[in-house]
């Protein structure tokens, strides 16, 4: 039985292209924004270094790259699949190019179409939740590295003491829990258990220690992101 696309190649997972020297074009990293198995095609997303409000999309056929696979790094928090796609050295023909391509579907199922859309809609409206155009870069790359480990993320105005600021550019994490508050710098020193969770009201020794950890665990988190930046730099 094949494996889907998209489980193959989850949406948010890391990629390296690697392009042949005659493109001429410098290494690219940015994740996978979608997967098309009637076309084969893998959508990778790039970040620009001008906004934070926009980005760059390619679409590559995989029929014509290479993908190499890495599993997570024992310094990594959280598990994470990276992908280094390279083209292939000897040049295709347009008769080859044309080849790697599916042939024309025959027939086309509504329904399927309606889930696929419902599904490409609600990824793009989870996109926009995200989406915080008054906080700084650094603060939205901490968003970023800690929505890929959380599924509890969002942006709220309220800051350390409990108090409220104008502008939501602080980080919640894990809300339902009480809270994991993340503000500037968005440095480990940064990361404290919100006021509801210092107050302890009705928390047993196994709750409190859950908590404990969870706020380590988003620290570990914050900790790698800081040390992949300084690689980078």
């Amino acid at each position: 039985m094949t494996t889907p696309l998209e489980e193959l190649y989850p949406v948010t997972t890391d990629c390296t292209v690697t392009y042949p020297a005659n493109f001429n074009m410098p290494v690219e990293k940015g994740e996978i924004y979608a997967t098309d198995p009637t076309s084969n095609t893998l959508t990778i997303k790039f970040p620009l270094t001008y906004t934070t409000t926009s980005f760059k999309i390619a679409i590559f056929n995989l029929a014509t790259i290479a993908i190499n696979t890495s599993g997570p790094s024992p310094t990594t928090p959280v598990p994470r699949v990276t992908l280094t796609l390279s083209f292939p050295k000897q040049k295709l023909t347009q008769k080859q190019l044309i080849a790697t391509f599916p042939r024309a579907l025959t027939k086309i199922n509504p329904k399927d179409l309606k889930k696929r859309e419902d599904h490409q809609l609600k990824l793009a409206t989870e996109h926009l939740f995200h989406q915080n155009t008054n906080a700084s870069p650094s603060a939205v790359s901490c968003y970023d590295a800690l929505l890929k480990a959380c599924s509890q993320v969002e942006w709220t105005n309220i800051t350390r003491t409990g108090k409220r600021q104008e502008l939501k550019t602080n980080i919640l994490v894990m809300k339902e829990m009480g809270g994991i508050l993340v503000v500037e710098p968005y440095d480990t020193r940064a990361c404290v258990l919100s006021t509801n969770l210092k107050k302890g009201v009705g928390q047993t020794g196994a709750e409190k220690v859950l908590k404990k950890e969870s706020l380590e665990r988003v620290r570990k988190i914050i900790e790698a992101r800081g040390q992949t930046q300084g690689q980078a730099a």
